[in-house]
């Protein structure tokens, strides 16, 4: 496996027509990435009835289930798989060459959701601003640990950054679970980012 600073960013001018718009959705595992996704599609659907061919979802996640759910929920949404073999290497999933290719095949393409997980993030958003340069926006759906480490100020660097690069940060407090967990023990923990919540 290479070392990840000997995989060198490809650079290219920046596009003279901007291509659509691209959101990040990141946050731990079970943190409601996939269901901020499917909420964000059903009142896009609900109020302008977006036609076949204009939206994508392009999963960086593991995992079937995501796959399957969109597909269901949404039979004309353009989903895309982004091979990720390790997450500290994220330019290993092509990401530019994946979204040029989604644009190019489905010319009416309007918005792309791209789900990352937490520790690649701060890569992909790195390359997509150095390489493609499209409108995008990062949207960090924060589990129950995240958010109680949040309130602790115990984030780990990682997590900080990635907190101050989001335009929408959302704490999926509304789960009877995640309530509980941020009300159990207030006091300090060695490691807040374990605890997890299903889907």
């Amino acid at each position: 496996m290479p070392h990840l600073s000997s995989i060198p960013l490809e650079h290219s001018t920046p596009p003279a027509h901007p291509g659509p718009l691209c959101t990040f959705v990141s946050g731990p595992r079970d943190s409601g990435k996939t269901r901020h996704i499917l909420e964000h599609l059903r009142r896009t659907v609900a109020t302008s009835h977006t036609p076949e061919g204009t939206v994508a979802v392009l999963l960086a996640e593991a995992g079937r289930t995501r796959a399957e759910t969109l597909s269901a929920a949404f039979p004309g949404l353009i989903l895309r798989r982004l091979f990720l073999p390790c997450q500290c290497c994220p330019e290993l999933a092509r990401l530019p060459a994946a979204l040029r290719a989604t644009k190019d095949a489905n010319p009416r393409l309007e918005q792309v959701f791209i789900e990352v997980p937490d520790i690649a993030a701060q890569r992909f958003l790195d390359e997509f601003d150095a390489v493609v340069g499209w409108p995008r926006n990062v949207v960090l759906c924060l589990s129950a640990a995240w958010a109680k480490a949040r309130r602790l100020d115990m984030l780990l660097p990682f997590q900080s950054a990635l907190i101050e690069r989001a335009d929408t940060i959302i704490e999926h407090e509304n789960n009877p679970l995640a309530q509980q967990l941020l009300r159990a023990d207030n006091s300090p923990t060695t490691a807040p980012f374990d605890l997890t919540l299903p889907r």
